[in-house]
């Protein structure tokens, strides 16, 4: 067994191997000694600096989401217009090609039993209310270009789109989904907005 910690190890390197564990095998089949292979650390110098695997598992929960699920975000509010943002968060988050290989962490999270521990739940609670929050902004804004009543409340078309995404993304670690008529789907869904 080694003891201490090697040359060069870093916090955020450690995360991010233990992350790409987690995400493939998922938390109930990742094992510390597993943890111990990835990250290249003894057992001592993982509990001392990273925690238990619970710890080590929310970590790498928080940096999937500044990783992956915030520049869906930053996309939303950062294009030039609002209908330009979520065009390419359609085409970039939900019509990805290819898909994650090992899925969404957060579909796989939701899938699991660690959705019931309630720090899992409010890192994905904040999550999944600033992604809502920036799809409503988006939405308000494209509908307050058109001249027309909305078929849909940005509201209910934010939630519609998220519950499309996060579907999409648990179904990507068993199947391939015909992009084309989820595509159409999300046209149609758009459409009802303008």
């Amino acid at each position: 067994m080694r003891s201490g910690r090697p040359r060069g190890f870093e916090r955020q390197d450690a995360i991010d191997a233990a992350l790409q564990a987690f995400w493939e095998h998922g938390f109930e089949n990742t094992s510390m000694a597993d943890l111990e292979r990835c990250v290249g650390v003894g057992r001592q110098s993982l509990y001392n600096t990273l925690g238990d695997k619970r710890s080590l598992f929310l970590a790498a929960l928080r940096r999937y989401v500044e990783q992956y699920a915030q520049p869906q975000v930053d996309l939303l509010f950062k294009s030039s217009t609002p209908s330009e943002g979520l065009r390419r968060w359609v085409d970039e988050w939900m019509l990805r090609t290819p898909p994650l290989a090992f899925g969404c962490f957060v579909a796989n999270t939701l899938a699991s039993p660690l959705v019931s521990d309630p720090e899992v739940r409010a890192i994905l609670d904040d999550h999944f209310r600033s992604l809502k929050g920036a799809l409503e902004q988006t939405l308000v804004a494209i509908q307050s270009q058109s001249k027309q009543s909305p078929a849909l409340e940005p509201k209910a078309l934010a939630e519609t789109l998220m519950a499309l995404n996060l579907g999409r993304a648990a179904l990507t670690r068993v199947s391939h989904l015909d992009d084309q008529a989820l595509r159409q789907t999300i046209d149609h869904l758009l459409k009802a907005l303008r």
